[in-house]
């Protein structure tokens, strides 16, 4: 885009000569990155959007990038700037909660926190990092109990199905417990 401008604010008989030609388009090419730069910079502002500019929030705030989705880098990148300060239960809520998928939880104290995770089964993904973030804004001498929810099998009898039959749906354990029994 922009060699072609170049060329043709040069004079006609110029446009024909190679090295003119070369040269505008290095230059055309290297104004061209930098306005696609230009044009993203706003978004990496934002961590919903950043992409490249992840690197930079991840240094600034400590954190390692290693092997994670962007999902993952953006969660605990908005997890770690909204953890800062006093821990109180409603912080802890929301840096869970705003900062994870599937974060719904309930934060307790009674001479220690608990943190119940009631919107999904098992462990979440990307635990460690969480961990990592909660411990760095709650006191040392509090401990922190996580608490996660799994099928038992009391619910499980509830769907009347032998494991037989459950067996020939062919489900991952994650089908498994969306599924609503019918």
């Amino acid at each position: 885009m922009h060699k072609d401008t170049l060329l043709t604010n040069l004079p006609k008989i110029a446009r024909k000569d190679l090295l003119t030609i070369n040269m505008s388009e290095s230059i055309g090419n290297s104004l061209d990155t930098t306005q696609t730069r230009i044009n993203e910079y706003p978004n990496q502002l934002d961590v919903d959007k950043a992409t490249w500019g992840l690197e930079i929030y991840e240094k600034d705030l400590g954190l390692s990038a290693d092997n994670k989705t962007i999902t993952e880098r953006r969660s605990n990148i908005k997890a770690r700037l909204r953890g800062s300060g006093h821990a109180s239960l409603e912080q802890i809520k929301s840096i869970i909660a705003d900062s994870y998928p599937d974060g719904e939880v309930n934060v307790t104290y009674n001479g220690q926190i608990k943190v119940e995770f009631v919107s999904i089964r098992g462990v979440p993904t990307n635990m460690d990092d969480l961990k990592s973030i909660i411990s760095d804004i709650v006191p040392a001498h509090i401990r922190v109990e996580y608490i996660f929810r799994y099928l038992l099998f009391d619910e499980l009898d509830t769907y009347d199905i032998t494991f037989d039959e459950l067996d020939a749906l062919g489900m991952t354990f994650d089908e498994f417990a969306a599924w609503n029994g019918t």
